[in-house]
């Protein structure tokens, strides 16, 4: 029986065959056995990717994060992250597997450029790639080879840079497994943007919880918080510091009349000349409105102090022009000098609001600093100003009445209305004592109205009984330029069955000056027109021009008092006299002379060819029931000068 063997396994058969068979068989298995050690490799290092994305709490953690889990399955000497900025001209590091944080900025060459394209690179030789050497990146000397990445979002490009010492590291099979990383890449790259957009977002907004808007100097807000910081460190250090408050004279004026745009333009100049004043270290706010607060530290004295505000002003005043249009603003600035902070914040505050108030009072576009004596008025001013609230209400206003005759026959052919105040406990309270208060608060609107009504009301049968006669009614800027002005005085009219033409408004020539506004000016054209007749009171007092005279729509000229009391006296007040009526009467304005007192005075003024008189030497101001008049014309000049 033959023998049957199995050819595989017979002695002597091909053992070289046999052997490459196994060779084969254990690479093959090698080989597989690698593969799923790297895609193993692979796979954990995406995974670790993107726990990295997802619990990186910044853009430069990411990154890095990322290069580090790059790193796993691409070896590399040097790796970085390249973002092109918004204008594409640069490229930042923004991450490297160095600890150090990046500063480096890169200005593209072709290369770059080319891989910003979309071409991913290898690059086997660097020393053969001129423009890289010419890139000023921090960590590529020495390096040889490379393998660049693009990486793209809707908003943002960037690269993927591997560097390593040795040329020709990197293969075709490095890119793709670099390419792997791609989506990862991408998702890294857009959650950037994300977390930049909301970084920018919460700078804004935190730039303007603290900021104003418009002009982007500091609010209120931030005002206060600065506020206190400097006076602890002026109580810890002993240096003396100050707080400026800023108020635009008449800016609602300006904003009525020409335009929010225009005021807008006023508040963001305002707010640079205030900067270009102050030093950098001090703080500039605009606390709301065209209110502006300054903060100080570490001024020398009052004397420096005095210098700031003075400069201020100077400043703010100079005209401005916006669109063709030529705004002339004006500042008040108040200060307060702090020092020794022995005062609380409130009282610092209150000082710097005490010392604007007296620069508003004294008619603006000045400066001043606090002082005691300054406090002691303003209590003394607001506690007048809110008694006087009580008595309008109270009605313990009173008109007495002072008339006013035509110099050629002493016929009275007007009377003029005046406030006086019957003050419960101090008794008859003359003008001057609280008209000036109710002028620096809205209070004078009021009480304005009331006078003008109350006038209206009490004449309106003296008026229209006889001879044409009218009421002369003293009004404020403030009122004048309230935009229903004229339509309330027509009303008052029309309420008391008075024609217009019996009603003249005497304007002080300050307010007519200093307040030409649009809205003024207007509110006197439509009164005009309606008939009412309007005079420029206490005319010479400082602030005459001929020019704001031939705009203003007027009837009369009154001289002031003070000139025709010195007339006899003094040539140059004489002449002075002599040339208002003169220059009224080029304009065509009839001229009244207020203050007369004596004969002499009257027949000098008459030689001149005034037009109209009044004062104590044809009568004091008097209750209507007293004051004369044609029906009782023998009291005209019977009544005694008043000293």
């Amino acid at each position: 029986m033959s023998q049957v063997t199995d050819p595989l396994f017979v002695d002597g058969s091909n053992p070289d065959m046999s052997n490459e068979v196994l060779r084969e068989a254990l690479v093959t298995a090698e080989r597989l056995r690698v593969q799923e050690s790297l895609a193993r490799q692979e796979a954990q290092a995406l995974l670790s990717g993107l726990q990295v994305l997802t619990e990186a709490n910044s853009v430069e953690t990411m990154f890095s994060g990322i290069l580090a889990v790059i790193g796993e399955v691409i070896p590399f000497t040097e790796a970085a992250v390249l973002v092109e900025d918004p204008s594409g001209e640069t490229l930042g590091v923004v991450a490297t597997n160095h600890a150090r944080p990046p500063n480096s900025i890169i200005h593209p060459k072709d290369l770059l450029h080319r891989v910003l394209k979309g071409e991913p690179t290898i690059v086997m030789d660097l020393l053969q790639v001129p423009e890289w050497n010419q890139l000023p990146f921090d960590h590529q000397k020495g390096r040889r080879s490379a393998v660049l990445l693009p990486i793209e979002t809707p908003r943002t490009r960037a690269i993927f840079v591997c560097l390593d010492d040795r040329v020709g590291s990197y293969t075709r099979h490095h890119l793709e497994l670099l390419t792997y990383f791609t989506p990862l890449a991408a998702q890294a790259l857009q959650r950037a943007d994300e977390l930049a957009a909301m970084d920018s977002l919460i700078t804004r907004l935190e730039h303007l919880a603290l900021h104003d808007p418009l002009t982007g100097l500091a609010n209120r807000s931030l005002f206060n918080d600065r506020l206190r910081k400097e006076v602890e460190a002026s109580e810890m250090l002993g240096l003396p510091m100050a707080v400026i408050n800023i108020d635009l004279d008449d800016f609602k004026v300006i904003n009525d009349t020409m335009g929010h745009e225009v005021g807008d333009r006023l508040l963001i100049e305002t707010s640079r000349r205030l900067q270009h004043v102050i030093r950098t270290s001090d703080l500039v706010c605009r606390l709301g409105g065209d209110e502006f607060a300054i903060i100080m530290s570490r001024i020398g004295s009052e004397e420096d102090l005095l210098r700031v505000g003075k400069k201020l002003v100077l400043e703010l005043g100079k005209p401005l022009e916006v669109d063709g249009q030529i705004v002339r603003p004006s500042a008040s600035v108040g200060s307060a000098f702090v020092g020794k902070p022995e005062h609380s914040i409130a009282v610092i505050l209150k000082h710097a609001d005490v010392a604007l108030y007296d620069a508003k009072a004294s008619g603006g576009g000045t400066h001043r600093l606090f002082s005691s004596e300054m406090r002691a008025e303003l209590d003394r001013t607001q506690s007048v100003e809110s008694e006087l609230r009580r008595a309008v209400d109270n009605d313990e206003l009173v008109l007495h009445y002072q008339p006013i005759v035509c110099s050629g026959s002493d016929h009275v052919v007007a009377l003029e209305a005046l406030v006086r105040w019957n003050h419960p406990t101090r008794g008859l309270v003359p003008p001057g004592d609280f008209i000036p208060i109710a002028e620096r608060s809205s209070l004078i609107q009021h009480l304005g109205l009331w006078v003008l009504d109350r006038a209206v009301s009490d004449c309106a049968e003296w008026l229209t009984d006889g001879p044409r006669r009218r009421i002369a009614v003293n009004v404020a800027g403030r009122q004048v330029l309230a935009p229903d002005f004229a339509t309330e005085v027509l009303s008052i009219l029309e309420r008391h069955g008075v024609a217009p033409n019996h009603l003249e408004l005497e304007l002080s020539e300050e307010i007519v000056v200093k307040r030409t506004a649009e809205v003024m000016l207007d509110n006197l054209h439509h009164l005009q027109r309606a008939g009412i007749e309007l005079s420029f009171d206490d005319f010479g007092t400082g602030y005459s021009s001929i020019h704001h005279l031939r705009r203003f729509p007027g009837q009369r000229l009154k001289i002031d008092r003070g000139f025709v009391a010195r007339m006899l006296e003094d040539r140059a007040n004489a002449a002075v006299v002599r040339s208002i009526v003169d220059l009224a009467h080029g304009l065509d304005l009839k001229v009244v002379a207020e203050g007369v007192e004596t004969a002499a005075q009257q027949q000098f003024l008459v030689d001149l060819g005034c037009d109209e008189l009044q004062g104590f030497f044809f009568s004091m101001p008097l209750p209507l029931d007293e004051v004369a008049s044609p029906r009782c014309s023998s009291r005209i000049g019977s009544v005694a000068p008043v000293d």
